[in-house]
C-alpha cells in the first residue's frame, strides 16, 4: 500500500500522548499467547464470523494495516471487554468478548478494533510501564484520546463512535437506545470551576465528556477530513490545545461536581433515552 498505518496513526497522534522508551519484548510470546486462544476462545475468519471477519478486513483496509499481521478472537465473556496484545511491531493479537460482539453492530464494531489497533499502531503496549502517579494516570488518559481517534479513523463515521462508546459504558444495546448526537453532546456541555482533586484522577481511561468532545473536535481537523476526500479542516494542533483545556477542567473537577455531572447524566438519560426500564442497584 501506498499509505503506512504507523504513518497515519503518528499524524493524528494527540500531543499528550508522548512517546516513551520501547521495551525489549521477546516476539515469539504472540505465538504462545495466540496457541492458549486458539484452545479456549474462537478465531474471527471468514467462514465461521464473516460479518466480524469484514469487520476487521475493512478497518485494516481502512487504516493502510496489511491484513495479514493482525488476527483476531472471540472470548467467551460476559464482561464488555477489548484488548489488543502486541510485542512487536510485525504483528498483534486483537480479542473481543462474546458480551461485547452480540453489543455492536458490524459498523461498531469497526470503531472497537480500530481503537485497539491503534495501541498497537501507537506502540502503547511495549512502551515502558508507567508507575502508579497522578502523570502517569494522565499519561494513560492521552493514550485513549489517541487510539479513539484510531477507532474513528475505522470506522469514518463520527455517530457511529460515538455510539459505541455510550454502547459500552452503559451496556444497552439498540432496544433501549434512541441515539441523537446533538441531544448526547448538550449532556456534557458543563462547565466547571477549578478546584480540588477529583474521582478522575487514578482512572486509565478519560471521562465520557472529554472523550466525547476530543472526538467531536478531532472530526474536524484536516487529516481527518482528507481521510474522507474533504477538502478544508482546522488546525490538528489548534484542536488539541483547546482538548487540554477542556482535560484540565475536568482533571480538576471536584467530588461535588463529580456528583452534578453524575446527577445531570442520570436526568439526561431518564429525559431523553427510550429506556423501558432502569434499574437502579
Amino acid at each position: 500500500m501506498d499509505k503506512d498505518a504507523f504513518e497515519l496513526a503518528n499524524s493524528i497522534r494527540y500531543k499528550d500522548d508522548r512517546k516513551t522508551q520501547i521495551r525489549p519484548l521477546d516476539s515469539s510470546n504472540l505465538q504462545s499467547v495466540e496457541l492458549g486462544f486458539s484452545l479456549q476462545s474462537l478465531k474471527v475468519t471468514k467462514e465461521i464470523t464473516p460479518s466480524i471477519y469484514d469487520a476487521l478486513q475493512a478497518v485494516c483496509e481502512r487504516l493502510y494495516l496489511k491484513k495479514n499481521i493482525v488476527v483476531a478472537y472471540i472470548t467467551s465473556s460476559s464482561d464488555i471487554q477489548a484488548q489488543c496484545i502486541s510485542f512487536n511491531t510485525e504483528s498483534c493479537l486483537i480479542t473481543l468478548s462474546s458480551e461485547l460482539t452480540n453489543l455492536l453492530n458490524q459498523k461498531e464494531l469497526e470503531f472497537v478494533i480500530g481503537h485497539e489497533l491503534g495501541h498497537f499502531l501507537f506502540q502503547h503496549n511495549i512502551e515502558t510501564r508507567l508507575d502508579n502517579s497522578k502523570e502517569s494516570f494522565i499519561a494513560l488518559r492521552a493514550k485513549e484520546i489517541s487510539v479513539d481517534r484510531i477507532g474513528l479513523c475505522a470506522c469514518r463515521d463520527l455517530d457511529v463512535a460515538m455510539k459505541s462508546i455510550i454502547k459500552i459504558l452503559s451496556g444497552l444495546d439498540d432496544r433501549l437506545l434512541r441515539f441523537d448526537l446533538n441531544a448526547f453532546l448538550q449532556q456534557i456541555e458543563h462547565k466547571a470551576t477549578i478546584p480540588n482533586e477529583s474521582q478522575q484522577i487514578f482512572s486509565t481511561h478519560p471521562s465520557l465528556l472529554l472523550r466525547a468532545k476530543a472526538l467531536v473536535r478531532f472530526s474536524l481537523c484536516q487529516e481527518y477530513q482528507q481521510l474522507n476526500n474533504k477538502f478544508g479542516g482546522s488546525n490538528l494542533n489548534e484542536i488539541d490545545n483547546l482538548i487540554r483545556k477542556i482535560n484540565y477542567i475536568v482533571e480538576n473537577i471536584d467530588n461535588k461536581e463529580v456528583y452534578l455531572i453524575r446527577e445531570n447524566a442520570y436526568n439526561y438519560v431518564k429525559d431523553n433515552y427510550s429506556i423501558e426500564k432502569i434499574v437502579l442497584e
